[in-house]
This record gives C-alpha cells, structure tokens and sequence, in this order.
C-alpha cells in the first residue's frame, strides 16, 4: 500500500484522522436537521464514496467502510 499525500489540501490528514473525518460525516448526512430529512445510510455511505479522493482521503475510506460494513 502506498502512503497517503497528506498534503492534500482537501483531506489534510494531519488534522483530522480520515476516518474520523467520514465518520462525522456519515453522523451529520444520516442526522435529520430542521431544514432537511437525514440520508439513509446507504445514500449516505454511497456519498462518501464518491467523494473519496476528493474530500477524504482514499485510503481512510477504504478502511472506514471495512469497519462499517454490517455483514
């Protein structure tokens, strides 16, 4: 496995873990607000995929939906 660019300046991951970063990320889209209905979880997690690479670092994703995933 290669190491993350930890420079990347939309996933700097020398402020906050990435993984934590997705995690507070799924908790705020799947979290019902006054202004809109929260995401279904897998709406949500599908999301965060998508952003991989952009927002969060890859490799964090990688490992946050091996801990995620339910089965």
């Amino acid at each position: 496995m290669t190491e993350p660019d930890r420079q990347h300046p939309l996933y700097d991951t020398r402020q906050v873990a990435g993984g934590e970063q997705a995690t507070c990320s799924m908790c705020g889209m799947t979290s019902d607000r006054p202004y809109r209905k929260g995401l279904s979880y897998d709406d949500a997690q599908h999301e965060i995929v998508n952003m991989a690479g952009t927002q969060f670092d890859p490799l964090a994703i990688e490992t946050f939906l091996a801990e995620t995933d339910p089965s």
